[in-house]
């Protein structure tokens, strides 16, 4: 098919929703950043209708959070959000979803950072963060991390645990105001099993500084971390306390 055949294609409301219909739910949340209009026919309550029919023994979708790292970590004379623009903007596709948006606890949560296999992390940088179940809607304040990081980055990762509990893990990592490359990056991770933080030194062999103010990409567990000039840090934190760096 010429590239023109396949826009006119795509440019066709019914075709359009017969392809979206079938891709997985974690596809078609990803789907909604392609473009304004697929955004707007993702969140179309006659589209969500009939996504939910066809996908309702596995799947429940409340709507989608909106990530805005513009105010994360910024300074307090530095860019403020007006009283306008939601912290935690919500885009709703059911009732549910209308009805956690104006319930006002989304006010309490401050900022989304990052999401994991249905959980929520948000909060404010750099001391009050909470880890949240949109479905059972119980929010839980992590306790006020011990180390000072005035420029950070973020991983969440969660897992299922051998008993069958969910467990999971909050990683802050020391980002340097000035961009010089070192061997070593201070992190701390909060843990759900120890209910506590834990401040740790992560080395590599090679020379690195991780960008600010962003999350981490978590492949099985695995933390994809950005770096400056390109590169990827990669830590598992399963596997001790060492750093590798990708170009």
């Amino acid at each position: 098919m010429s590239f023109d055949s396949i826009h006119d294609v795509l440019n066709c409301d019914d075709i359009l929703r017969e392809i979206l219909l079938r891709l997985p739910p974690p596809s078609i949340s990803k789907s909604i950043i392609i473009s304004k209009r697929w955004l707007n026919f993702i969140c179309s309550s006659s589209f969500r209708q009939s996504y939910l029919t066809q996908w309702r023994q596995s799947f429940r979708l409340l709507g989608f959070f909106v990530c805005n790292f513009l105010y994360l970590g910024r300074p307090r004379d530095g860019l403020h959000r007006p009283p306008w623009e939601p912290a935690l903007p919500l885009l709703s596709t059911c009732k549910e979803g209308d009805d956690l948006k104006f319930s006002g606890i989304l006010k309490e949560l401050g900022y989304f950072m990052d999401s994991s296999k249905g959980f929520l992390l948000s909060g404010r940088h750099p001391k009050t963060y909470y880890v949240w179940n949109p479905i059972s809607k119980q929010p839980f304040q992590l306790p006020e991390p011990r180390q000072f990081y005035k420029m950070l980055c973020m991983a969440f990762v969660v897992e299922d645990c051998s008993d069958g509990v969910i467990c999971y893990k909050v990683i802050r990592a020391k980002c340097e105001r000035k961009l010089i490359e070192r061997h070593t990056v201070s992190i701390e991770t909060f843990s759900s099993k120890t209910g506590a933080w834990k401040q740790t030194t992560l080395t590599c062999s090679s020379t690195f500084a991780l960008c600010p103010r962003t999350v981490a990409t978590v492949i099985g567990g695995v933390v994809h971390w950005l770096a400056m000039w390109r590169n990827i840090a990669i830590y598992d934190p399963r596997r001790g306390d060492r750093a590798y760096i990708f170009g």
